[in-house]
């Protein structure tokens, strides 16, 4: 349920920064009131720049995340592959620590 609300959310918001890059410069072209140049207040180009930086970043994040997926089960597969069998771990990404199938000594429990 939350990662297709996730999903949702990137959605909504890739489609607003595909909005203003490609809004901006249509309103820019009608905007004959206010000459930018001439002023320097260009809020179109502004917001164009910021969706452009938004999606930028969304980008690289998304490819991070993928190369970081993929580097962590590689590296969760090696471990597993080098365990010996029948033997019970316990596994994160930069850990491991072995599960002892007989009760802890008597030290220990109290």
């Amino acid at each position: 349920m939350i990662s297709r609300m996730r999903l949702r959310m990137l959605q909504a918001l890739i489609v607003l920064v595909l909005f203003t890059c490609v809004a901006g410069p249509v309103f820019e072209t009608f905007d004959h009131w206010d000459p930018s140049l001439a002023t320097g207040h260009d809020t179109e180009s502004t917001l164009v720049i910021c969706a452009v930086c938004v999606g930028t970043t969304l980008a690289i994040g998304q490819i991070v995340k993928r190369l970081l997926q993929n580097w962590l089960a590689k590296r969760v597969s090696s471990v597993r592959a080098s365990l010996p069998s029948g033997a019970s771990f316990l596994l994160g990404p930069f850990f491991l620590i072995r599960i002892s199938a007989s009760p802890p000594i008597l030290s220990l429990r109290i």
